[in-house]
């Protein structure tokens, strides 16, 4: 009974061993928020709103394939608000200066606003970066932003357009569970 089992044990381990295999060598690889002294600015404006303004929108990447892509997510208040991509990468490595960016959000103070991007390679987030600029009022002076990172690389997420893929594989790793207790009992 159990040599019936040895193919769907193998299968599902160089499954396993394939795709930790492909993580570790995508690790370091991203298009993430330059951490070089962003700041932001907040205002009440008619509405009523809040207005943020970011000081730039400068960015870095390191060891990319040409054809890796990211998605940028805005968060007001903790609520998706708008996603833009996946966009190819416009570099492989370096950095790249863009332009302030203002963001307005609906209601009064307090305001949080969350700029995230993703790095994909073959469909997988492998990097997440966000900015975050917090506003508790109407700002005298430049505040600086925060700025997360996070390598994904190794825990293998799927972006949204492949998240048929990563079915499959759970299915797959699913069957060998059940193909597995079958043989056990």
């Amino acid at each position: 009974m159990f040599r019936s089992i040895r193919p769907v044990i193998v299968m599902v381990l160089t499954l396993v061993v394939t795709g930790i295999a492909t993580n570790a060598a995508a690790q370091n690889q991203y298009r993430r928020w330059l951490d070089d002294g962003k700041t932001f600015t907040c205002s009440a404006v008619p509405g009523p709103a809040v207005e943020i303004l970011l000081s730039n929108q400068d960015i870095e990447f390191n060891n990319l394939p040409a054809d890796a892509q990211w998605i940028a997510r805005y968060y007001d208040r903790g609520i998706q608000v708008h996603v833009g991509g996946p966009f190819t990468v416009e570099q492989t490595s370096g950095t790249h200066n863009y332009a302030s960016f203002l963001e307005t959000i609906p209601g009064g103070f307090p305001a949080r606003f969350d700029f995230r991007m993703e790095t994909l390679i073959n469909g997988h987030v492998v990097y997440l970066s966000t900015l975050t600029a917090d506003c508790t009022g109407t700002t005298t002076a430049p505040l600086p932003v925060t700025i997360t990172n996070l390598d994904t690389a190794g825990i293998g997420i799927p972006s949204a357009s492949s998240t048929g893929l990563g079915l499959l594989a759970f299915a797959v790793v699913v069957l060998g569970y059940v193909l597995l207790r079958r043989a056990v009992a």
